[in-house]
């Protein structure tokens, strides 16, 4: 891919050298090709979805799960939404960004511009002792004494917590009583990882980190509650949340991969014993990673399956070409052939557990399903995920 880039941008700089009537058609040109991709994709995103909602009421979880299976946040699709909303001919907007509208022509905050008498410094974070930073939100409303959290899906749409913490995913902010979004190790303690466990990557990446990973006491819970052997590997091992549990109970990982760079060096910092891998599970040689570390008693890991909503109830589980990676889990079990093994996943994957219970019994395992709620295990967060722990048979 890369390398596809650096050619295209060698020829452009040909053409502009050789050939300069053509240089500037080209220029339009790739403008024109950019409003297509990005504008207008925009545009019919939210014109489909207010089309659909004529149809059907829309709820906060629709919506949510429309985002979660496109791949962005919900804000960027309101967004979307109020820009159909605002615009009937997207034509007109073929000399413009999508940044530039955004800014623009949709209603996002600005910031102030007059100079301050006094410099508010309730706006910074602590990164820790004697380092701060700038915070990205910043709630101004205070709440009462009592509130633990407050949750800002959108301004009209605050949520309040009191007894316990929301899901923690890569898209939470999570203010305290004060406005104060949370700091990262404030997230990471949310879902249980230890004060001394290292992150690597920015301020982003360390956040998508904590909301994908195990928590590492769900991962206690459920390992203690069923694993009975020492050896392991991990499969979409993420930061090492997974890991983190089972190391509490003396259990030993001698590999594992994920394909995100930054959570493979968060793993590698904690775990340093464990070979790491980094890389598309799919071009994974099972055969030779097996010969290269031997028999294991047990495999762990959290396929991620993003099409369970919408697409997946449409096209089924594993038509879907989001959900392959579970059958790259079911490839290593194959090979590996552990006593035991655990399969992570969102609650959503609950609605397939008949098909991928038939799917373990084909390759020699008995199944047990879990539904975990963090509250009733004494998380802080309610989190719910489903387990599927595979016995041999």
């Amino acid at each position: 891919m890369k390398q596809k880039k650096k050619n295209k941008k060698k020829l452009v700089q040909v053409i502009k050298k050789e050939k300069p009537q053509w240089y500037s058609k080209l220029i339009l040109d790739l403008k024109k090709i950019q409003f297509e991709t990005i504008v207008k994709g925009k545009w019919l995103i939210g014109k489909r979805i207010i089309e659909d909602e004529t149809k059907t009421e829309y709820g906060e979880e629709t919506i949510k799960n429309i985002a979660r299976d496109m791949g962005t946040n919900e804000r960027e699709l309101w967004l979307c939404i109020q820009f159909a909303r605002k615009c009937d001919d997207v034509t007109l907007f073929t000399d413009k960004s999508w940044r530039f509208i955004t800014h623009n022509y949709l209603p996002t905050p600005k910031p102030k511009d007059v100079i301050e008498d006094d410099t508010d410094i309730e706006r910074l974070g602590q990164l820790d002792n004697n380092m701060f930073y700038f915070l990205h939100h910043y709630y101004k409303k205070r709440f009462g004494d009592k509130v633990i959290a407050v949750d800002v899906h959108r301004e009209d749409d605050v949520r309040e917590y009191t007894d316990y913490y929301p899901t923690i995913t890569k898209h939470s902010r999570l203010f305290d009583k004060n406005g104060k979004e949370f700091n990262l190790r404030k997230y990471a303690d949310i879902q249980d990882f230890p004060h001394d466990f290292k992150f690597v990557g920015s301020s982003q990446d360390i956040k998508n980190q904590i909301g994908e990973a195990v928590s590492p006491k769900m991962a206690e819970y459920i390992i203690n509650k069923y694993i009975k052997g020492k050896t392991y590997i991990e499969l979409f091992a993420g930061c090492g949340g997974f890991s983190v549990g089972a190391h509490k109970l003396q259990k030993k990982c001698l590999w594992c991969i994920d394909f995100n760079k930054y959570s493979t060096h968060s793993f590698k910092l904690n775990f340093p014993d464990t070979e790491v891998c980094i890389g598309d599970i799919k071009k994974v040689d099972e055969k030779k990673v097996h010969k290269k570390i031997g028999d294991i008693d047990f495999i762990i890991g959290g396929p991620p399956c993003q099409g369970f909503s919408i697409a997946g109830k449409r096209l089924g589980f594993k038509e879907d070409e989001r959900n392959q990676l579970y059958l790259d889990f079911i490839r290593f079990l194959k090979e590996f052939k552990p006593k035991q093994f655990i399969m992570e996943n969102v609650k959503e994957i609950i609605q397939y557990q008949d098909e991928i219970k038939k799917d373990f019994e084909k390759i020699g395992y008995n199944i047990i399903v879990e539904k975990v709620n963090g509250l009733d295990i004494g998380m802080k967060q309610k989190r719910i995920r489903v387990f599927f722990i595979g016995n041999s048979l």
